[in-house]
């Protein structure tokens, strides 16, 4: 990964925030289109987000002046559910095409694009704001909104799906496993996440009741409303199941950067004076957890004290020794998330990126798609076979998981 000084980031910030998909560039690119420009508040009313990009600038001429300045860089997770689909099942495919792996900027929805004119005669040419419509809904089981866009059994709508196969196939495969998990007539569909939190989403129906009100001449009106009443069928599933690992990584990457210092000491203090002893119990649910997920949660140090920590094993708290000191080998610094978009101060953003790229490798590696589907399906004996094991080096090494 490639760092960058405060300033620099600032200047990806204005040039983020000028659009004209300048986004869609490289770093080094949106660095020097801000070097280029001699008067960028006179751009302001040419951004994309006038506002936001004053404000970045004015962040700027600040830093350069010397004045202390309290602006959040902000950088978004690209295509961030495709691109969480295609880490639970391990596909470079689907990880190249989103930038979570490799050095190049990449645009799923331009790639999609290409695959798709690619399979279409020349005298017709799907604009990229079509498919991008459509890819975001069809990743969580929408079939309708392809058909509104491309038309109902036409050639369009084929290539739509062959591409999402070429661009996407293990997104694809997994869209199907987590579709496939549907529990007919369930009032809920539950699992864990990594760090304990649980993910309860009740089946709702939409009723109508006839109501009529004798103070108003005995006039009547329908009154619509959503009931906990279980169905055959439904396509939530994919879409509560990705954006449930999307909120886990916006907590586990807030608890790494914005830690308490004084906490993460007291923690590793009683696990390093506790190293060597351990009681003969069951493990504690956040231990279990972490084992059945193969992902070790900062969250863990909530749970230890001197009166708990020998309920732990070894193996666990020697895990959890090295999370801590590697956390605490960074700063502590406060970050805001607005869905996928992590925002923080300009001298803690390669912090933050590191943090950030460490905890989807950990993801990557882990076995979190298989527990979900085993606990929403509640059939332990399901397995997920990914389509390889070595996607965490390749993030490892990316650039642009966040943009």
């Amino acid at each position: 990964m490639t760092s960058y000084s405060p300033i620099e980031y600032l200047k990806i910030d204005i040039a983020n925030q000028y659009g004209m998909a300048l986004d869609k560039k490289s770093f080094s690119q949106r660095i020097a289109w801000v070097n280029r420009v001699k008067d960028l508040r006179s751009k302001t009313h040419q951004a994309e987000k006038p506002a936001q990009f004053l404000a970045a600038v004015m962040a700027l001429e600040d830093a350069l002046a010397g004045v202390p300045t309290g602006h959040l860089v902000g950088l978004d997770a690209p295509a961030s559910g495709i691109s969480i689909l295609g880490m639970l099942v391990g596909c470079h495919t689907t990880s190249a095409n989103t930038g979570i792996i490799g050095q190049k900027r990449m645009d799923m929805y331009m790639q999609c694009t290409k695959a798709m004119n690619s399979l279409l005669t020349e005298d017709i040419v799907v604009p990229r704001g079509e498919v991008k419509d459509a890819q975001l809904p069809h990743f969580y089981g929408s079939k309708a909104k392809p058909k509104e866009i491309f038309g109902d059994g036409t050639t369009m709508l084929e290539a739509f799906y062959l591409a999402q196969e070429s661009v996407a196939p293990g997104a694809c495969f997994m869209m199907r496993e987590l579709l496939s998990s549907w529990q007919p007539y369930a009032l809920a569909h539950r699992h864990t996440l990594p760090d304990g939190y649980r993910s309860i989403v009740p089946v709702l129906q939409q009723c109508n009741a006839k109501i009529e009100i004798d103070e108003l001449n005995h006039a009547t009106l329908t009154y619509l409303y959503d009931n906990n009443i279980g169905s055959e069928k439904g396509l939530a599933v994919a879409a509560n199941c990705v954006q449930a690992i999307d909120a886990f990584l916006v907590r586990e990457t807030s608890r790494r950067c914005n830690y308490d210092q004084e906490q993460l000491r007291e923690v590793l203090q009683t696990l390093t004076d506790n190293a060597r002893h351990m009681l003969p119990c069951a493990a504690p649910e956040i231990e279990a957890i972490s084992r059945k997920y193969g992902f070790l949660s900062l969250r863990g140090i909530e749970f230890i004290n001197s009166d708990t920590v020998l309920r732990f094993s070894m193996d666990y708290r020697n895990e959890l020794i090295a999370l801590i000191q590697e956390t605490l080998a960074k700063p502590s610094f406060p970050i805001l998330t607005i869905h996928d978009e992590y925002r923080a101060h300009a001298n803690h953003i390669n912090a933050m990126r590191e943090v950030y790229r460490d905890v989807l490798v950990e993801l990557a590696d882990s076995r979190i798609g298989e527990q979900i589907i085993q606990e929403v399906r509640n059939d332990p004996s399901y397995t997920l076979t990914k389509f390889s094991t070595d996607l965490g080096d390749e993030i490892l090494k990316a650039e642009y998981f966040l943009t």
